[in-house]
């Protein structure tokens, strides 16, 4: 099979469906050597938005694919130059399944529908892929990769899409984030390069975009309220980048002194995970939550939310909360602290949940949706 995979998602930093798509397309050539794999817009050079639109369609139906999956939720679609593609392929109405104008079997990875549960932890003006987009992909595509259940649940209740199209592909873990022997806790080079002052104590951590969906005011809350001998012992890092409406966030951080790491990047991320003392990740809302996994690879206890996709991916090797309730995040913070036994549990059950999970795996499953179609 001839197999197109639109990588622009790459052109942007390297987070969440960046990553998804980086990692699927180092594996799946491995798996499937008797494909032909085409990768469009890889991460050289921005093409403006319709420009993207209209180029991938051409290539597409100049490369004669057999199937295009569009790894960042949307396909390519025919407005507004459907006319022209009608001249070239003779095909006035595209069918169901096709990418727009062509004869190409589609495939797309809708990772969360946190916009459409949740408007208000986004910001305006996203209409056309809200509305249009999104909505237009979701009907086009053969079939649908969800990573989750709790995705593939969301996906029938707010779109009536039958359960049969939506095939679950849980991300993988990449080997790097497993820990290695010979890892002391009590060091820290990785945030010892940032010009904050150095970091002297054990550290509680979270990673992730500093916006409101990831519940940094609790988890901060939850720290202050910690009894004063933990504070005094742990700080609390935050490893992200800003995001959409921080402001209380940031101003929250700043009266609590917490300890940010805003540049931190992907190479440095397991050395961070693997020298937390736990990782805390009460986030309101996620279509699967790869934070969980990685931090579990590195050998760190985790506690996760009970809601969406999060007590499926650490299902039972995790100390799971209820995200709204400060004193849950704080009393499961201390829990761990305080008990070595539990801290070992965790640990080791997490890393065995981890290796669950495998970019060769969901390659496997992503190449058997492809031979699906043909």
């Amino acid at each position: 099979m001839r197999i197109g995979i639109d990588l622009s998602v790459l052109k942007q930093s390297r987070t969440g469906i960046g990553n998804y798509a980086f990692n699927l397309s180092q594996a799946l050539p491995k798996r499937g050597s008797g494909h032909e794999f085409i990768f469009f817009g890889g991460p050289k050079g921005a093409i403006p938005f319709f420009s993207r639109h209209v180029s991938y369609a051409r290539q597409i139906q100049k490369e004669n694919l057999d199937v295009f999956h569009g790894p960042a939720n949307v396909l390519p679609l025919g407005f507004p130059y459907l006319t022209s593609l009608r001249r070239a392929t003779g095909d006035i109405s595209p069918r169901q399944g096709r990418v727009a104008g062509t004869m190409t079997r589609s495939v797309i990875t809708l990772h969360d529908l946190a916009i459409y549960r949740h408007p208000e932890w986004f910001p305006k003006g996203q209409w056309l892929a809200t509305k249009l987009i999104v909505p237009a992909s979701i009907r086009k595509a053969s079939k649908i990769i969800a990573p989750s259940q709790a995705t593939k649940k969301d996906l029938i209740e707010l779109f009536r899409v039958p359960g049969e199209k939506i095939i679950v592909i849980p991300h993988g873990v990449e080997p790097r984030f497993f820990k290695e022997s010979g890892i002391s806790n009590s060091q820290f080079p990785i945030l010892n390069q940032f010009s904050m002052s150095k970091f002297s104590k054990p550290y509680i951590l979270f990673v992730g975009t500093l916006e409101p969906r990831k519940n940094i005011e609790r988890i901060v809350d939850a720290y202050a309220d910690l009894p004063k001998d933990i504070l005094e012992r742990y700080d609390l890092v935050l490893a992200g980048r800003k995001g959409w409406n921080d402001r209380d966030i940031l101003l929250k951080i700043g009266k609590e002194k917490i300890k940010v790491l805003p540049d931190i990047t992907n190479d440095q991320l397991p050395e961070l995970y693997q020298n937390a003392a736990l990782f805390v990740y009460p986030s309101l809302y996620e279509g699967f939550g790869l934070p969980i996994l990685e931090a579990m690879a590195a050998g760190a206890p985790v506690i996760t939310s009970n809601t969406s996709s999060m007590p499926e991916v650490a299902a039972g090797a995790a100390i799971t909360i209820n995200p709204l309730h400060t004193g849950e995040i704080s009393g499961a913070i201390e829990k761990i602290l305080r008990d070595p036994a539990l801290v070992k549990q965790l640990s080791e059950d997490g890393v065995s949940r981890a290796r669950h999970f495998t970019w060769g795996e969901t390659a496997k499953r992503t190449l058997s949706v492809y031979e699906s179609l043909s």
